[in-house]
């Protein structure tokens, strides 16, 4: 395969690459407003009872609790202790 082939082989490949990548960010955006707008209809429902044992949630309690660590940005590890 001469080189220029090779070349329209690669650059189509990142085009193709490219669009994959655009539809899956869109995808993400829409996933994030449907999550965005479940946080706001449970949380709207939402509720615990209360009794000698604690608290114990309701379903759309339970829902909007794993929505929301879900949608709660993953903290960094913490870098190992250096050795002396």
């Amino acid at each position: 395969m001469a080189i220029s082939q090779t070349m329209d082989r690669l650059f189509d490949m990142s085009v193709e690459r490219e669009a994959d990548l655009r539809a899956a960010y869109e995808r993400i955006r829409e996933l994030e407003y449907l999550l965005a707008d479940l946080d706001e209809y449970f949380d709207n429902r939402a509720d615990a009872d209360c009794d000698q044992e604690g608290f114990i949630p309701n379903e759309e309690m339970k829902f909007l609790t794993r929505i929301r660590e879900l949608c709660t940005p993953p903290q960094p590890s913490p870098a190992p202790a250096e050795r002396e």
